[in-house]
């Protein structure tokens, strides 16, 4: 039997004559005119990508409508596995609700400190990353910036100023 999926123009008019027909028995499975759509223009994907391998042994229609529902089984096997697992996740967040809500919240303070330090003077900016952020002692950075440690202190003293106005209704 020959295939007539190997031949673009044939191949065409196959997909012509039967995509509306597939749309509709895939949407008895799936009731999502959308996901019908989607699984039947994948099934005819595949078998154009395939188009070499295949050896159709039945009917073309036999055959297009037994890949169709091929794919809507694995498209349904999916679903559920994809259903299970959030709903495993759910259970999870709930169990684990405050230290969701903890962890959320942290990560809206950093946040808006981050936002907050863009705000500050470059000056203050760097010093308090230096002394916050990578750990770096008053003696350190006034070496590493090659001012003196008092200018260090006055630095900080601002940034912290600056953050803590900038922050006030913010955290």
């Amino acid at each position: 039997m020959s295939n007539p999926l190997t031949n673009r123009g044939e191949f065409k008019s196959v997909f012509e004559e039967y995509y509306s027909p597939l749309c509709n028995f895939v949407n008895q499975y799936v009731r999502s005119w959308e996901v019908s759509e989607e699984i039947v223009q994948s099934t005819f994907v595949k078998l154009w990508e395939n188009r070499r391998k295949i050896s159709i042994q039945t009917s073309i229609q036999s055959y297009l409508y037994q890949s169709a529902k091929n794919s809507t089984i694995d498209y349904i096997r999916k679903r559920k596995t994809e259903t299970k697992k959030k709903a495993e996740i759910l259970q999870m967040s709930k169990g684990n609700q405050y230290e969701m809500k903890s962890y959320d919240e942290s990560y809206r303070i950093k946040e808006k400190i981050l936002w907050a330090l863009d705000q500050i003077k470059p000056k203050y900016r760097e010093v308090f990353k230096l002394n916050k952020l990578e750990g770096l002692t008053y003696d350190e950075i006034a070496e590493y910036l090659n001012i003196s440690k008092r200018t260090v202190e006055y630095n900080m003293a601002r940034a912290l100023e600056s953050l803590c106005g900038l922050l006030r209704d913010k955290v």
